[in-house]
């Protein structure tokens, strides 16, 4: 990477921390809940569904953050900077499958 780029993905990670932030400080709100809950409470069920549901949520707003990001990120590599993430995201998969298929 330049200079530029650098201080442009540096930017670009920057400005969406706090909306990361602030999907793992959820999760983590949603995880304590969930280990507080007491099973023989009456609403139990209703309040472990909300809870799901939250997460649900949450993961979908945070993969349409990801992208987002991602996205912008691509926008400031060449296309030759391009090409080379995806082969070496080719690779760790070709690695991570193989490991996976000896285990």
């Amino acid at each position: 990477l330049t200079d530029d780029q650098r201080v442009s993905i540096e930017n670009i990670l920057q400005a969406a921390k706090p909306e990361i932030e602030a999907l793992r400080d959820q999760a983590m709100a949603n995880r304590d809940a969930i280990e507080s809950l007491d099973p023989s409470d009456p609403a139990y069920d209703t309040t472990l569904q909300n809870i799901a549901i939250s997460n649900g949520q949450l993961a979908t707003e945070g993969t349409l953050l990801m992208v987002r990001v991602r996205g912008e990120a691509h926008a400031v590599l060449t296309d030759e900077q391009i090409a080379k993430l995806e082969r070496g995201k080719t690779r760790m998969k070709d690695r991570m499958r193989s490991r996976f298929d000896r285990g």
